[in-house]
């Protein structure tokens, strides 16, 4: 089963020729189907607007940084099911300040790099099953091992490297079995250095990701 997606904003084709002499390849077709299925959702519909920002508001030199009104993120699961987030950025490679996994790109401006932005996840209103005491993991192996998250905000990672971010009762070393899930998310945004950019005309903001419940 492909993991759940949630936007914050297959087909396959194949042709072949007959010929009397043929060469052949192994495919192999794998996976699994889980019997339980998880739905995320936001309460603002994932989008972050910042509206209209006046070019005098940027720093020349350095980056100027917005934080977001948060939403609530809730993802329920038909079953206990174990799963971690991380997300997938729809302007991939757009990032003016590219930092580990856990930054998404806001678009180019011709070819300018217009900023970044994190989505964080943050500690205080985490609910598992309604209960209040959370640990935030962190995995930088695809699952592999995990790690307690200490600090207030916890990013969520990018499908640029191996992170994933999962939850569990207090205590916990490893994502546990959720039917429910709420926590509290806000975009800190970063727009580069007002040097950097040509500011004679508008300069859309335009940031797009997926956030995607892999399944355990």
């Amino acid at each position: 089963m492909k993991p759940s997606r949630l936007l914050l904003l297959v087909m396959c084709t194949a042709s072949a020729s007959l010929s009397s002499a043929r060469s052949t390849t192994e495919v192999s077709v794998t996976g699994s189907i889980t019997p339980a299925a998880c739905v995320p959702t936001l309460s603002g519909d994932g989008s972050f607007e910042y509206g209209k920002i006046g070019s005098i508001e940027l720093h020349p030199v350095h980056r100027t940084q917005f934080v977001s009104t948060r939403q609530r993120l809730s993802i329920t699961c038909s079953a206990p099911t174990r799963f971690a987030l991380r997300g997938v950025d729809g302007r991939a490679g757009s990032a003016e300040w590219p930092v580990h996994d856990r930054h998404f790109g806001l678009g180019l401006h011709g070819v300018q790099k217009v900023g970044t932005y994190f989505v964080l996840f943050k500690a205080e209103g985490l609910t598992l099953d309604g209960n209040t005491q959370v640990a935030r993991l962190r995995s930088t192996d695809n699952g592999v091992s995990w790690q307690l998250v200490s600090t207030a905000d916890s990013p969520l990672p990018n499908e640029g490297g191996a992170g994933l971010i999962g939850f569990a009762p207090a205590g916990g070393v490893q994502p546990s079995a959720i039917r429910t899930l709420e926590a509290l998310i806000e975009v800190d945004m970063h727009l580069a250095p007002g040097q950097s950019l040509t500011l004679t005309d508008e300069v859309p903001i335009d940031g797009a990701s997926t956030l995607e419940v892999s399944y355990l």
